[in-house]
């Protein structure tokens, strides 16, 4: 688990309990923020995993650019 993965891990869970106390004291707009906050913690870490994605992509077209080169 890297360093984004703990942080948004972090921001779940702390939108979880927002939403949670909001619920338990009948304050929608707290809840609601706690819902967003979670929503935007699910959105950077599906983007983060896309990017790492990229990247593992991005390296695999190298290595063979490299190996191709060295076939030559």
């Amino acid at each position: 688990m890297g360093e984004g993965d703990s942080k948004g891990l972090g921001e779940e869970l702390k939108g979880s309990a927002k939403k949670a106390a909001g619920q338990l004291t009948g304050d929608d707009r707290m809840e609601r923020e706690g819902e967003a906050q979670r929503e935007k913690s699910d959105k950077e870490r599906e983007a983060e995993k896309a990017e790492a994605q990229a990247q593992e992509k991005r390296d695999e077209a190298l290595r063979k650019e490299g190996q191709q080169r060295a076939n030559q």
